[in-house]
């Protein structure tokens, strides 16, 4: 089992020869990330490397386009985020979207991977993967996409068909993270903790000894590593919503347009919202241009933030305890052991 620490002992472990990773860090490559240079995936890696990073990944939706930008740069490991949506799990007729991250592939092996979970095949997919000896995690496990209703009595089931669990995700609330590690620890898995960000501010969220990224996750899958606490809160919430306004009016309308940019806050009015905003963006809309420009990006700089509070965080927080309350009472009925609220603080 993980050792889960706190990020002011950080400093403390590396002494000790840990190194640390993001293991879930979005680049421009995804498409709801800016187009921006900051951005581009040679320049963020190069910025993480030089910044004392031991080891950088991009784990972009659906797509090894990073590494085409990245090349051989020495430091980096192959990642992806693959998002599928199974057509059958057992007798469930509700499954949820599921993300899975795989690492070190080679393009045929994603170009596979990538094709079968456009057909909703889940343990296909998984078959491939494990034939493969890919190192993979099931991320966010309690996070449905948008409008789904899943009968969360399958996840126990569904974690027990990986070996690593993404057990702190830095964008969902303390209590989606508390029930992905207590299915984690339930059936002895291994954990991560990463960011899963999108605006270049990844955490240092997983320790692990190791020379090389192989070596690095037998150790997380044996349980041999550190992860680091963390979640969705008002302060990361705000930050994150400063830094998508700051870049929104930086950025042309040409390049949003080019890259079919699309916010998602996982509520339909907000990104309805967002979409007639990029949309008056690009269409080179008086409203968006010159001294409204910039009182625009002042108001949804002090007023984004709140309205993500009550719109996303709060409604965040109480699926949250929904979820976990179900699974706790799902694996003490299972009689299996599971993780008090608040171990490692």
């Amino acid at each position: 089992m993980s050792k889960i620490i706190r990020a002011s002992e950080i400093g403390e472990y590396r002494d000790q020869g840990y190194k640390v990773i993001d293991p879930h860090l979005h680049s421009s490559a995804s498409y709801d990330v800016f187009p921006i240079p900051a951005l581009a995936p040679r320049n963020l890696a190069a910025k993480l490397l030089r910044s004392g990073w031991d080891m950088v990944t991009f784990t972009d939706h659906d797509t090894r386009a990073a590494y085409d930008d990245l090349g051989d740069l020495e430091g980096v490991v192959r990642g992806a985020e693959i998002t599928i949506r199974p057509k059958k799990l057992w007798d469930y007729a509700r499954p949820h979207t599921m993300h899975v991250n795989i690492w070190e592939y080679s393009d045929d092996e994603f170009d596979s991977v990538d094709a079968i979970s456009r057909t909703g095949d889940f343990f296909g997919m998984l078959d491939f993967i494990r034939s493969a000896k890919l190192p993979h995690q099931l991320n966010h496990p309690t996070i449905p996409g948008f409008f789904e209703r899943p009968d969360w009595s399958y996840l126990p089931a569904i974690a027990k068909e990986f070996e690593v669990v993404e057990a702190y995700n830095h964008r969902r609330s303390k209590k989606h993270n508390e029930a992905s590690l207590s299915l984690a620890n339930a059936f002895g898995l291994g954990t991560t903790s990463g960011s899963d960000n999108h605006i270049g501010l990844p955490v240092r969220g997983t320790l692990v000894k190791g020379d090389s990224f192989p070596e690095m996750w037998d150790r997380i899958k044996a349980g041999d590593s550190l992860i680091v606490q963390g979640g969705l809160t008002y302060d990361s919430m705000k930050q994150t919503i400063q830094e998508y306004v700051r870049h929104f009016f930086r950025i042309s309308p040409e390049d949003l347009k080019e890259y079919r940019f699309r916010l998602k806050s996982e509520r339909a009015r907000m990104d309805k919202f967002m979409d007639t905003v990029i949309t008056k963006k690009t269409e080179g809309s008086v409203l968006l241009r010159g001294y409204q420009s910039k009182l625009v990006e002042a108001v949804f700089h002090y007023v984004g933030p709140i309205i993500a509070e009550f719109a996303y965080v709060r409604k965040q927080n109480k699926i949250g305890e929904e979820i976990f309350t179900f699974l706790d009472g799902l694996l003490q009925e299972m009689e299996l052991s599971y993780v008090q609220s608040g171990q490692g603080e």
